[in-house]
C-alpha cells in the first residue's frame, strides 16, 4: 500500500473542501493517508472531531504551536519515513507549503500550477504540477488534483458533507463576521440584524443562534447595540450566542441548526458540510470555487461586472483595494433576498447591482 502525505489545507473551510478528495482516496483501497498541518486550527480539527481524523493513519503537527523543537522533531520524523508521495492540497499555493513539500523528502511531489504565479511560490519544487481551472469548485479542485497527480481516475463530487447531526428546524444559525484579513467580504452586522427581523417577523416560531469568532469582537459589540434598541429588542430573548466555542463543540452548534446565513467563511462551510441548508452571502470572492457545497445550500451574489475580483484566481493579489466608492457587489444585497431565500421564493439568479457595472 502506497503512503501518501497530505499537506495543509489552508485554513478550517479548506479541510472541509478536501474532504472528498481524501474521501475518494480512501474508497480506492491503494493509499495510506496522513496530513501534516501547517496551522494549529486545522490540526485541533482533525484531532477533535472523529469524523475527520478518523480518516487518516495519522496527523502531525507541522507548525511552532508545540515550539519550534517539536516541529523541527515532526519534520525529521516525516523525512526519514519516505512517503512515496506528497501533496500540497488546494489552494495552498504560498511559498512554505511548496518548501515544505521539499524537506519532508517524498519520493514523488505533488501541487498546483496556477495561472501567472510568480516563481518565488515555489511550485516548481513540485515534481507533477497540476493546472488550476479557475472556474472548479475548490472541493472538485482537489480532486482532480490527486487524481492527475497520482495518475488515476476519480470521479469529480457532488458534496462535502460528511455528517449529520440532529438538526432543529427552528434553529437559524447567523455568522455575520469572517476571518479579519478577509474582512472585506463580510456583509456587515447591520444587515444580519435586519435579516433576523424580517425572519422572526415572518416565521414567529423561530429561534436564532448568532456566531461570533475570535477576530469578530467589534462585530459582536454592534450586534449587542443594536439588539438593545427597537426595532430589534423585541428579539432579544429569541436570539443566542455562541462565541469562542472549541472547534469540536462549535461544529456540533453549528450542526443542530435547521438553516445557516453567514459570508464566506470557515464557519459557512462548516454548517454546510453536515447538511445544514446554507445560504452565503458572496461579495468580492467566487462562489464557483468557495462556495457552499452541498445539494441544500445556496449562495446570494450581484452580477455587477467587476465580482469576483479578490484572492481568487490571481494569486498574485497582496490586498484587497475597491475600485468603487463602496462595495456594491455586497451592499446591493438586501435582507428581503435572505427572507426569500428562507422561504424558498428566491430565483436563483444573480441579483442586480444598481451600481457601476
Amino acid at each position: 500500500m502506497e503512503r501518501i502525505l497530505l499537506i495543509g489545507p489552508y485554513g478550517l473551510g479548506n479541510v472541509l473542501m478536501a474532504l472528498p478528495a481524501v474521501q475518494a482516496l480512501r474508497e480506492t483501497g491503494r493509499y495510506r493517508l496522513e496530513l501534516a498541518c501547517l496551522l494549529s486550527s486545522t490540526e485541533r480539527m482533525c484531532r477533535d472531531v472523529p469524523a475527520l481524523g478518523g480518516l487518516f493513519e495519522r496527523v502531525h503537527a507541522l507548525h511552532a504551536g508545540h515550539g519550534l523543537t517539536a516541529l523541527a522533531r515532526t519534520a525529521w520524523r516525516l523525512r526519514r519515513e519516505r512517503f512515496d508521495y506528497s501533496v500540497v492540497m488546494f489552494p495552498s499555493a504560498k511559498a512554505h507549503y511548496n518548501l515544505a513539500s521539499l524537506t519532508l523528502g517524498a519520493r514523488v511531489r505533488i501541487g498546483s500550477a496556477f495561472p501567472r504565479q510568480p516563481w518565488w511560490h515555489l511550485n516548481r519544487l513540485n515534481h507533477r504540477r497540476v493546472p488550476v481551472r479557475p472556474e472548479l469548485h475548490d472541493c472538485v479542485q482537489n480532486v482532480r488534483l490527486v487524481a492527475a497527480g497520482l495518475g488515476i481516475n476519480l470521479p469529480d463530487p457532488t458534496s462535502y458533507v460528511f455528517r449529520r447531526a440532529n438538526q432543529d428546524a427552528r434553529l437559524v444559525g447567523v455568522h455575520p463576521g469572517c476571518k479579519l484579513e478577509y474582512r472585506f467580504k463580510r456583509w456587515g452586522v447591520a444587515r444580519f440584524t435586519e435579516a433576523i427581523r424580517l425572519l422572526g417577523d415572518a416565521h414567529a416560531r423561530l429561534r436564532f443562534r448568532v456566531f461570533f469568532g475570535p477576530d469578530e469582537r467589534d462585530e459582536r459589540e454592534q450586534f449587542e447595540r443594536l439588539l438593545a434598541a427597537p426595532p430589534y429588542a423585541a428579539l432579544a430573548d429569541r436570539i443566542e450566542r455562541s462565541v469562542g466555542a472549541p472547534l469540536a463543540r462549535l461544529l456540533d452548534e453549528l450542526g443542530e441548526c435547521g438553516a445557516m446565513i453567514s459570508n464566506d467563511s470557515g464557519m459557512m462551510h462548516m454548517a454546510a458540510a453536515q447538511g445544514v441548508r446554507t445560504l452565503g452571502i458572496f461579495g468580492p470572492s467566487d462562489e464557483r470555487r468557495t462556495g457552499p457545497f452541498s445539494p441544500q445550500s445556496a449562495v446570494l451574489a450581484t452580477d455587477i461586472a467587476c465580482r469576483p475580483c479578490a484572492l481568487t484566481n490571481d494569486v498574485r493579489a497582496r490586498a484587497f483595494h475597491c475600485i468603487h466608492d463602496r462595495q456594491y457587489c455586497l451592499t446591493e444585497i438586501g435582507p428581503e433576498h435572505v427572507l426569500a431565500w428562507f422561504d424558498g421564493a428566491a430565483s436563483g439568479r444573480p441579483i442586480p447591482a444598481r451600481g457601476p457595472t
